[in-house]
């Protein structure tokens, strides 16, 4: 990964490329500083305010961030910690991805780049030798209805900050989602 002193040890996803309707092609790629620096001034002035910007996430140093980009612009973003956690209802527990930030380009307004981007984030996680893959926390209860519609439920055990709702994609539903991605390849 990009940016000099604050690389950390990410996982190369595999190359793919995507169709979604009109975005012919769509691709991951791994961005640098000053590409989270960039996206950062792009989307601020047309989002809503989200507690963070990327470029301080990945100065972090305890995530790996993602860019899902088309011809037109990156698309949607997402950050996961660089190592699989277990999850799961006990006493089975699952090896997962677990993701603590992401975004959709907020010019889009969501449409099915947000479905994309989680079908894109189940394939990452299998990438990853994962079967599940969890959201940290959400925050916004407008968007609550989308994850739960999508296959994701309250993460049992998970411990976050009030007024947040840490979710998860079991491995049924993480499977489903990688089918989705898995249909717009090409």
């Amino acid at each position: 990964m990009g940016g000099g002193k604050y690389s950390i040890s990410c996982m190369q996803p595999r190359d793919r490329v995507w169709e979604l309707d009109e975005f012919e092609r769509i691709w991951w790629r791994i961005p640098t500083i000053e590409d989270a620096e960039a996206l950062d001034a792009l989307w601020s002035p047309v989002r809503k305010p989200i507690g963070w910007k990327w470029a301080d996430v990945l100065r972090g140093r305890e995530h790996c961030l993602y860019f899902l980009t088309a011809d037109a612009g990156v698309l949607f973003a997402f950050a996961a910690r660089p190592r699989t956690v277990l999850v799961g209802p006990e006493p089975v527990k699952v090896s997962a991805v677990r993701i603590d930030y992401l975004e959709v380009n907020p010019s889009l307004g969501g449409g099915k780049v947000a479905p994309f981007g989680l079908a894109a984030i189940a394939k990452y996680a299998g990438d990853c030798g994962a079967t599940a893959f969890v959201l940290g926390a959400i925050n916004h209860p407008k968007v609550l209805p989308f994850y739960l519609g999508s296959g994701a439920t309250p993460a049992e055990g998970w411990s976050c900050n009030r007024n947040l709702v840490p979710l998860w994609y079991s491995p049924d539903a993480t499977q489903i989602l990688q089918e989705i991605a898995d249909a717009l390849e090409v």
